[in-house]
């Protein structure tokens, strides 16, 4: 059973959830920002057994756990998670099993991608039926994923054996996509967020490199112009952060990831104050997770 971790008297906002992270065992934990105090306190328990490697979506006020890896074998498995009793549903399986898949939600329908093919498809929970979509250009994974303007963006990853720079954007109206311009530095597990009507792309890897090199650069991109411009870095180098969007104080929060070496680097969160472009380190988590995923949950959604 996933209890409610506010008290009752607390200040009524939307909750910060943050689910998953490939940390090994896999982390079962699920965390909660506290926004008042900024630190994290322990949700609930996320029992996926021995489950791992699999994506996260929130749409409408279900939270779908897609693919994975189960004892070693890909799976497509999707399951609907009850954040209240901690109860998972199975819905229809994905067309291909996935491993890593990036996944968007635009318009209460999810799209998946990749993970580790070039296939895309598209679900509708209302119907619970999966529908094949325009192929990725390239055989892409590790790369971050955001909807801006309508449209889902990828951002870097991996490609042919290397850390890329690749932006491309798909647009589910026309099904097409389209090529932007690329990143000043090639990215693998950025954390890739939309805030204001602009992409972040945060921290990230190149594995072309030995030591692999760790980046703790952030770039903005802007749609109007199809521009990338550095702002203010990171205090830690890390691939595989978090992102939350904190529209409510103007603020991204940098959470989790790697930098290759610490477990003190996966407990790590950042907040930027994008006004300002200024980070600095707050309450850090209570379970180290890279490439875990956060959503804001309305009250309504969890209930005693």
């Amino acid at each position: 059973m996933i209890k409610n971790a506010l008290k009752n008297n607390e200040r009524q906002v939307d909750r910060v959830i943050l689910i998953g992270g490939s940390i090994y065992p896999p982390s079962q934990v699920i965390e909660e920002y506290v926004q008042t105090n900024k630190n994290w306190i322990k949700f609930g328990d996320l029992n996926v057994g021995d489950r791992s490697n699999f994506g996260i979506v929130q749409v409408q006020d279900k939270f779908l756990i897609l693919g994975g890896v189960d004892s070693n074998v890909v799976t497509n498995v999707v399951e609907s998670l009850n954040l209240t009793s901690g109860v998972l549903t199975k819905l229809q399986p994905m067309t291909f099993s996935r491993q890593y898949p990036q996944a968007a939600v635009l318009n209460d329908y999810v799209y998946v991608f990749g993970g580790p093919n070039t296939s895309v498809e598209r679900y509708d929970l209302s119907n619970n039926i999966w529908n094949e979509m325009p192929s990725l250009s390239v055989n892409r994974r590790a790369c971050g994923v955001a909807v801006l303007n309508d449209e889902i963006y990828l951002v870097g990853g991996w490609i042919n054996d290397s850390s890329s720079s690749l932006v491309e954007a798909f647009n589910p109206i026309t099904k097409t996509w389209r090529t932007c311009s690329s990143m000043s530095v090639p990215r693998m597990w950025p954390g890739v967020t939309a805030f204001g009507g602009n992409l972040y792309a945060i921290g990230g890897k190149k594995l072309d490199t030995s030591p692999s090199e760790r980046y703790t650069s952030v770039e903005r991109y802007d749609p109007n112009s199809d521009k990338w411009t550095f702002v203010a870095s990171l205090g830690m180098a890390r691939y595989g952060i978090t992102v939350f969007s904190n529209f409510y104080n103007g603020t991204l929060l940098a959470i989790g990831g790697s930098d290759g070496n610490s477990l003190m680097s996966e407990m790590i969160v950042e907040e930027y104050d994008v006004a300002r472009d200024i980070w600095r380190e707050i309450g850090p988590l209570n379970n180290g997770r890279e490439k875990a995923y956060v959503f804001s949950v309305s009250l309504e959604m969890i209930k005693d």
